[in-house]
C-alpha cells in the first residue's frame, strides 16, 4: 500500500512524470506500489492451497488491492479521497490478526476485533478526523504487524517438528516481506503529518518512498508465497 500520495491531501502536489526529480520518481514507485498491491490475490488464485490462513491473506489483497487503484484513479483525477485511509487501517489489522490467528490454529477473539474497530471508528471521529491523515492507527497496524511477524518467527525456530528449508515455507516468506513493510513504514506513519500532507518537495517529504518501497517488497514476498503453493 502505497496511500501517502495516491490520496488528494491538502498540500501535495501530483508530480509529472515528464521530470526526473526525486519527486517525480517516487511517484512512479508510488505507482508501481499501488498497482502490485492486487497481484498477491492473483497468485492465490492460481495455487491449490485454499486452506484459512492462505484464504484470509488472499481476501485482504483483494481489498486492499481494489482500494489502491480505486485511490489512484481518485487522485489522479484530484477527487478527495482520505476517507480510504480510515477504511483501509481497518481491514489490515483486521486481516493481520486473524490471518496469524488462523495461521497458529487459535480462534479469533471477538472482542479484540471489536475494540479494534471501536478504536479506530473514534480515532476517526475525533482525533484524527475523516478528512485527515489517520497516522496514529497506521502506527499501531505497523507495531501490531512487528509483534504477530516476531511472535511467529519465535514459534517456527522453537518448532521442532519443522523439517526443510525455511525459505520454502510461505508463512516464513510471507511474515518477511510484511515485517519488511513494518519497518519501511513505521517511520513514515510517525513523521505522517510532516511527511504526507506537506508539499513533496526535497528528500524529507518524499521520505514516503521507503514505505513504497516496502510495500513493493511485502507484495513481491506475498506473491512468491503463493507462487510456492501452486503445487499443493
Amino acid at each position: 500500500m502505497s496511500q501517502s500520495v495516491r490520496f488528494n491531501v491538502p498540500g501535495i502536489v501530483m508530480s509529472g512524470w515528464q521530470d526526473f526529480t526525486f519527486s517525480s520518481i517516487a511517484y512512479r514507485v508510488s505507482d508501481i506500489s499501488d498497482i502490485a498491491e492486487i497481484l498477491p490475490f492473483f497468485f492465490w488464485l492460481r495455487s491449490k492451497d485454499r486452506r484459512e490462513p492462505f484464504l484470509i491473506l488472499a481476501m485482504y489483497f483483494l481489498s486492499s488491492g481494489t482500494l489502491s487503484l480505486y485511490g489512484l484513479l481518485t487522485a489522479k483525477a484530484f477527487i478527495y479521497n482520505m476517507h480510504l485511509y480510515h477504511i483501509w487501517a481497518v481491514i489490515q489489522a483486521i486481516c493481520i490478526y486473524m490471518f496469524y490467528r488462523s495461521l497458529w490454529g487459535k480462534t479469533f477473539n471477538f472482542w479484540f476485533v471489536l475494540s479494534v474497530f471501536v478504536v479506530y471508528l473514534s480515532s476517526s471521529l475525533w482525533f484524527q478526523k475523516i478528512d485527515s491523515m489517520n497516522s496514529l492507527c497506521w502506527t499501531v497496524n505497523t507495531i501490531l504487524i512487528i509483534y504477530l511477524g516476531t511472535t511467529h518467527f519465535y514459534k517456527l525456530y522453537h518448532d521442532d517438528s519443522i523439517t526443510g528449508a525455511l525459505a520454502k515455507r510461505p508463512d516464513f516468506i510471507i511474515t518477511a516481506g510484511w515485517l519488511v513493510y513494518a519497518a519501511g513504514s513505521l517511520f513514515t506513519y510517525l513523521m505522517g503529518r510532516d511527511i504526507l500532507v506537506e508539499k513533496a518537495e526535497g528528500f524529507f517529504r518524499n521520505a514516503w518512498m521507503f514505505q513504497s518501497v516496502s510495500n513493493i517488497i511485502k507484495t513481491g514476498a506475498s506473491c512468491y508465497a503463493f507462487w510456492l503453493l501452486r503445487g499443493k
